[in-house]
């Protein structure tokens, strides 16, 4: 995947979680709950994890949809964190 240029903005096609992909190893994710947000920072260590993110490179999945920095950006000015 070294031809990819990082970073990388997914979403779920329910508007619930939001990624920006860094590396082949590294993404956030921010997590809708209601009005609020939930970050989560991974670090890709397992073979799921790094599953997960040639997936969502990849568009591998249905629900999996590209997005972008504002939108991802968004998030955070418009909803306090958990």
């Amino acid at each position: 995947m070294s031809d990819v240029k990082f970073p990388v903005f997914r979403k779920y096609s329910n508007d619930k979680s939001f990624f920006k992909i860094e590396s082949d190893y590294k993404f956030t994710e921010r997590q809708l709950i209601g009005d609020k947000y939930t970050e989560f920072k991974i670090e890709a260590t397992q073979y799921p994890e790094m599953l997960m993110i040639m997936e969502l490179i990849s568009l591998g999945q249905s629900h999996i949809q590209a997005s972008s920095a504002i939108e991802f950006e968004s998030i955070a000015d418009s909803r306090k964190s958990i």
